[in-house]
C-alpha cells in the first residue's frame, strides 16, 4: 500500500474513533509530514536557564508504520491550553522518534523534541577566531545554522579576545563555554502569531534563544497565587502554586582571581567576597591564580571575580515549588502572593511540566505518571530571588592535547614578519580557508566561506618564541621565518595561549648539516652549529662545531667578503655543505676578502711563545710577556754598552738608551716589577696569580701600563710586501741586534736625518764602497775632516787625483809646509829643499782659475737647538693639469728664497706633481721656477 493510501485509511479510521481528534484537548501536537492523525497522550517538558529544553511526547495513531525517519529535524509544536482558553506553544525540532508498540489497532509513538541549539552538539570543529568578543564569536557560529534564531539582551561591554580557538569541541560545548566565561545566561522563548509567521518566512525556528547578562531585564508574568493543593475550583485544583519552600546550602563566600601579564610584567588580580550573613562561616575562598594574559587590566579581573562569585552564590539560596501554573517558563520572573512567609519576586531557573491528555475510553489507554490524572497538568520548578544575579558556573576549557606543529606566516612576499618582541604569526594544519597549509582544506561553511586560514599576516595573533635565555636587553634572539615549521606548546594546556617551543626540519626544509643515511656526506653526524641565510637567500652566516675524534674544530664564516675564523683542526669545507674536505692545517686562521683591523685600547701582545697547559687551560696571565721583557732588557744593556763606547770615541751616543729615556720607558710599562702590573682590585677581585700548591695569592697579574703593541717570537720573524713598507715614529726609533744587522736595497739606499748623522764601529772598521759610480763626501756649510790614528791614503788606481780649493791649499808634514794661496806658492822648511828632476824648465808667469762645483744650499735655515723638526712655516707646490689632476712624471723645478737668492733648491717633482716641502723657522718669500714659468709666493 502506498503512503498516500495508508494515510487516507488512517484518517478514515480516525473518523470512526472520536478520541483520535485534538479538538477540546488539553495538549495538542502539530507535526509536519505526520502522514496520519497523531494525538498526544502525555508529555514531559523540561526547560531551564542555560540548558537546551527537551520535550518527550507519547502520541497515538491508527497507522502502525508512520515514516519516522522523515520526521527527524522537522519542526514540531506542542500546545498547552491555558486556564483562559489560550494556547501556550513550545516550538522545537524532532530529534528522535520511536515506535513503542501497538494495541487494539492503535500505535503508540514517542517523540523527543529539542531546540535548534541542540543541533550544535552534532558538529565538532577546529577554528581560530581573532579579535572578537564572545558574542561576536557566538553569532559567527550561529551563522552556520540557517534556522538559528537568537536575541541578545546584554547591557555590559565584553572584552575583545585576540585569539579564541575552538579545538575538537562541539559547537554547543564551545558556545556555552564562551557564554559562561563572560557571565552570560540564556533561555528560550516561544513565538506565536505574527512573530511566528515572520520567523517562518525567514526560515528561522519558532523558538528564540535569548542571551542575557546579570543586569538585563526579564519578562515578568505578574502575580501568581499561592494556594494549598486541596483547594479546587470545581473538580480541578487552582491554576497556581501549591508548594513553595526555600533551600539553603553552604558554598564558597569569596573568589580571588589572578593572571600574569607578560607585557606589563606584572600580575593582575582581583577579589570578591559575599556580604556577611547570619551563618558564622569561615572564609571559604575559591582561588584561581593561573592563566596567562587573562585580563587586560584590573577592571576586567574585578568583573570576572564578581561574576564567579555570583555564579557560586546562585546555589546558596534556591526556592523549590510545585503547582499548576501553566505560564511558568525558564528565565521569566513572577511575584508570589498569599504565601505566609515568602511573598517576593522570583526568577524561574528551571521548570518541569507534566501534561496528560484526556482521551476518553481509549482501548489503548494506560496509566500515566503517579498523581497525574487524565486531562490534567502539573509542574515542579526551581527559582531564585529576582534580585539575585543569574550567572552560569564557568565550564572548564578543554586542555590542548600536547604539542602541535604549525607554519609561520607573514606578509606576502616577505621572508620575515615580526613585531618589537620578536613574535610571529602561525597557521595550524587544521585551519581551513582560502589559503590553508599545503595539503589543507578549504572552508565550505555557508556562513563563512573564507574560513580561518588566510595564509598571511592576518592569521592568528602574535605568538611568543621560546629562546635559551632572555632578559632585559640581553639573551638569545632569533625570529622564525615565513614558511618554516615550528613546534607549538600551550601555556597550562590553554589552546588560546600558544608558545613556540622550537623549529623543525621537514621534507621541504632540510637541515644545513645533514648526515647519516641518504645525506651524501662522509661522516655520521659529527658537525653541528648554527647556519642562517640572508633574507634574500643570497649569502649566509655560519658557526660550525666539528666533534670528530682527534680533529676538533670550530668555524665562523660570513660570506659577506668571505670573512672567516677557523680554530683547531682546519679542513676544507664548502660554504653551504657538510662534507669534510682535506686537511689544511691546525691552530688559528683568520681570513677575509675585505678589510681587517685589530684594536686594543689597553695594549696588544702578539707572541708565538707557547705556555704550558694546566688541565683544560694554560698557565700564566693574558699579558704575560716575560720572554719579550727579557729580550728588551738584553737589547737595552747592549745599547748602553755600545753607547758608552761610542761616546768614549767622541761619536754620538744612543740617546734613547739613556736612563729614563724611550727604551727604558717601554721596559717600565711592561715590567711587572715596575709599572706593568695591576695595583688595585679589578671588578672586586684581587689581581694576583695563583701560587703553585697554595691558596694564597702570589705574584701580581701583568698588564701594560700604556697601550703598547708588543710582538714577540722565539723563532724568526719576517715582514714582506711586493709594494712599499712604511715605518714612522714621532719620537725615537731604536733598533738593537744582538748579532749582525744587514740591510740591502736593489736600487737606492738613502738615509736622511734632520740634524746629525753619526756612524760608529767599535771593532772592524767602516767601509764605503761604490762598485760603480763615484763616492762623495760633502759638508755644504762647514768643514769636512778626515782623521786617522795612522796613515791616510788617497789613491787613484786608474785616473787622477785633484785637490782644489777656492782660496788656499796648505799641506803640512812635520815642520815643512806647502802653501798655495791666490797667485802664490810658498814652500817652507827648516832643512833642505830638494827638487829631483831630469830637467828644469821655467817659463814666464801664468794663472788658471779654479772651477769648483756649486754646493746646494737648502732653503731651510739652520734650526736652533731643541727646535722641533717641523717648523712654524712650510710650503709645498703641487703642479696640476687643466682638468685639475696632479701631473705624474718628473718635472724639473727650482725654488729660490727671494730674501736671500743664494739659497735655492733644484730637483725633480715627486709623485703626483709634488715639489719638496719647504720649511723655515721664519717667513720668507719663495719663488718656484718650472722651465719657462715662475710662481711667486710671498710670506
Amino acid at each position: 500500500m502506498s503512503l498516500h493510501a495508508r494515510a487516507d485509511a488512517a484518517w478514515h479510521d480516525a473518523l470512526r474513533l472520536p478520541f483520535l481528534t485534538q479538538q477540546a484537548r488539553l495538549l495538542r501536537l502539530e507535526l509536519r509530514r505526520a502522514g496520519a492523525p497523531l494525538v498526544p497522550e502525555q508529555a514531559l517538558v523540561r526547560e531551564a536557564v542555560n540548558q537546551p529544553f527537551e520535550i518527550t511526547v507519547d502520541a497515538l495513531s491508527p497507522d502502525t508504520a508512520l515514516p519516522l525517519r522523515e520526521w527527524l529535524g522537522t519542526p514540531a509544536t506542542l500546545r498547552l491550553v491555558g486556564p483562559d482558553g489560550g494556547l501556550r506553544p513550545w516550538h522545537a525540532l524532532v530529534a528522535a522518534a520511536s515506535h513503542l508498540g501497538a494495541e487494539e489497532g492503535l500505535a503508540r509513538y514517542r517523540l523527543v523534541l529539542v531546540p535548534w541549539l541542540r543541533l550544535l552538539e552534532q558538529r565538532c570543529d577546529a577554528y581560530a577566531f581573532q579579535d572578537r568578543t564572545a558574542l561576536e564569536i557566538v553569532e559567527e557560529v550561529f551563522a552556520d545554522y540557517p534556522m538559528a534564531h537568537w536575541q541578545v539582551a546584554v547591557t555590559e561591554p565584553l572584552r575583545r579576545r585576540s585569539l579564541c580557538i575552538q579545538y575538537r569541541e562541539t559547537d554547543l560545548e564551545f558556545v556555552t563555554r564562551l557564554l559562561a566565561e563572560e557571565g552570560l545566561s540564556y533561555h528560550f522563548e516561544h513565538l506565536d502569531g505574527e512573530a511566528l509567521e515572520d520567523a517562518a518566512h525567514r526560515g528561522q525556528a519558532g523558538h528564540v534563544m535569548v542571551i542575557t547578562d546579570r543586569a538585563a531585564p526579564r519578562r515578568h508574568l505578574g502575580p501568581l497565587r499561592y494556594a494549598r493543593a486541596d483547594v479546587r475550583v470545581g473538580a480541578r485544583p487552582v491554576d497556581g502554586i501549591t508548594a513553595f519552600a526555600a533551600r539553603h546550602a553552604v558554598g564558597p563566600n569569596a573568589v580571588t582571581l589572578g593572571a600574569w601579564d607578560y607585557k606589563q610584567l606584572a600580575g593582575i588580580a582581583a577579589q570578591a567576597a559575599s556580604a556577611p550573613g547570619e551563618a558564622e562561616l569561615p572564609l571559604l575562598e575559591v582561588y584561581d591564580g593561573a592563566g596567562q594574559y587573562r585580563y587586560q587590566d584590573r577592571t576586567q579581573a574585578a568583573r570576572a571575580a564578581a561574576l564567579a562569585l555570583d555564579a557560586l552564590e546562585l546555589g546558596g539560596l534556591r526556592f523549590d515549588g510545585e503547582g499548576a501554573a501553566r505560564v511558568l517558563a525558564a528565565g521569566v520572573q513572577f511575584e508570589l502572593h498569599d504565601h505566609p512567609m515568602l511573598d517576593r519576586c522570583y526568577t524561574v531557573l528551571a521548570v518541569e511540566h507534566e501534561i496528560r491528555n484526556h482521551l476518553g475510553e481509549s482501548p489503548a489507554d494506560r496509566p500515566g505518571p503517579p498523581g497525574l490524572e487524565p486531562g490534567s497538568y502539573r509542574n515542579r520548578f526551581a527559582c531564585c530571588l529576582a534580585t539575585t544575579p543569574v550567572v552560569p558556573l564557568p565550564r572548564r576549557k578543554p586542555t590542548a592535547p600536547g604539542c602541535q606543529t604549525a607554519l609561520v606566516v607573514g606578509v606576502s612576499g616577505e621572508p620575515l614578519t615580526t613585531d618589537r618582541d620578536l613574535r610571529v604569526k602561525l597557521q595550524f594544519p587544521w585551519q581551513r580557508g582560502v589559503h590553508p597549509n599545503p595539503g589543507g582544506l578549504h572552508h565550505d561553511s555557508p556562513g563563512d566561506p573564507t574560513g580561518n586560514a588566510p595564509g598571511n599576516e592576518q592569521s592568528g595573533t602574535w605568538v611568543r618564541v621560546t629562546v635559551p635565555w632572555a632578559g632585559a636587553n640581553w639573551g638569545a634572539a632569533f625570529v622564525p621565518r615565513v614558511g618554516t615549521e615550528v613546534l607549538v606548546e600551550f601555556t597550562e594546556g590553554d589552546i588560546d595561549r600558544p608558545v613556540i617551543a622550537g623549529q623543525l626540519y621537514n621534507g621541504e626544509h632540510l637541515p644545513p648539516y645533514a648526515a647519516g643515511e641518504g645525506s651524501g656526506v662522509n661522516h655520521p653526524g659529527v658537525i653541528s652549529g648554527l647556519y642562517s641565510h640572508a633574507l634574500d637567500g643570497e649569502g649566509s652566516n655560519t658557526w660550525v662545531i666539528d666533534d670528530t675524534t682527534g680533529q676538533l674544530r670550530m668555524r665562523f664564516l660570513a660570506t659577506q667578503a668571505m670573512s672567516e675564523l677557523g680554530l683547531g683542526h682546519l679542513i676544507q669545507q664548502g660554504t653551504h655543505g657538510a662534507h669534510r674536505g682535506p686537511w689544511r692545517g691546525s691552530g688559528f686562521e683568520l681570513a677575509t676578502r675585505g678589510w681587517a683591523s685589530i684594536r686594543a685600547a689597553e695594549g696588544l701582545l702578539v707572541t708565538t711563545t707557547a705556555r704550558p697547559q694546566q688541565g683544560a687551560s694554560v698557565s700564566g696571565t693574558q699579558m704575560d710577556a716575560a720572554e719579550s721583557l727579557g729580550q728588551l732588557k738584553a737589547a737595552h744593556a747592549l745599547g748602553q754598552r755600545l753607547d758608552e763606547t761610542a761616546r768614549g770615541h767622541q761619536a754620538l751616543g744612543l740617546a734613547s738608551h739613556d736612563p729614563d729615556e724611550a727604551f727604558e720607558h717601554v721596559i717600565r710599562q711592561i715590567d711587572p716589577t715596575r709599572d706593568g702590573r695591576y695595583t688595585g682590585p679589578v671588578n672586586g677581585q684581587v689581581p694576583a696569580q695563583a701560587r703553585p700548591g697554595s691558596r694564597e695569592p702570589g705574584d701580581p697579574v701583568e698588564r701594560f701600563a700604556e697601550p703598547l703593541v708588543l710582538m714577540d717570537t722565539p723563532a724568526a720573524a719576517a715582514f714582506t710586501t711586493p709594494a712599499t713598507l712604511a715605518s714612522f715614529a714621532a719620537q725615537d726609533q731604536s733598533l738593537a741586534v744582538q748579532s749582525d744587522l744587514h740591510e740591502a736595497a736593489a736600487h737606492t739606499a738613502s738615509s736622511v736625518s734632520g740634524r746629525t748623522t753619526s756612524l760608529f764601529a767599535h771593532d772592524g772598521g767602516i767601509q764605503a764602497v761604490a762598485a760603480h759610480g763615484p763616492v762623495s763626501l760633502r759638508a755644504h756649510t762647514d768643514q769636512l775632516a778626515l782623521y786617522a790614528d795612522q796613515e791616510v791614503r788617497v789613491v787613484s788606481v786608474h785616473d787622477e787625483i785633484h785637490i782644489q780649493a777656492r782660496e788656499r791649499i796648505e799641506i803640512v808634514g812635520g815642520e815643512s809646509r806647502l802653501t798655495l794661496a791666490g797667485s802664490d806658492i810658498t814652500f817652507a822648511c827648516p832643512g833642505t829643499f830638494t827638487v829631483q828632476s831630469a830637467g828644469h824648465h821655467w817659463e814666464g808667469p801664468a794663472h788658471h782659475s779654479v772651477q769648483l762645483p756649486t754646493l746646494p744650499r737648502a732653503v731651510n735655515a739652520p734650526l736652533p737647538p731643541h727646535n722641533p723638526l717641523f717648523t712654524s712655516y712650510d710650503e709645498q707646490v703641487v703642479f696640476k693639469d687643466a682638468l685639475g689632476f696632479p701631473i705624474n712624471g718628473r718635472l724639473r723645478y727650482a725654488v729660490v728664497n727671494m730674501a736671500d737668492t743664494t739659497q735655492s733648491v733644484e730637483g725633480d717633482t715627486l709623485i703626483r706633481g709634488e715639489v719638496e716641502r719647504m720649511e723655515t723657522p721664519e717667513a720668507h718669500p719663495l719663488e718656484t721656477r718650472l722651465r719657462y714659468a715662475r710662481f711667486r709666493f710671498d710670506a
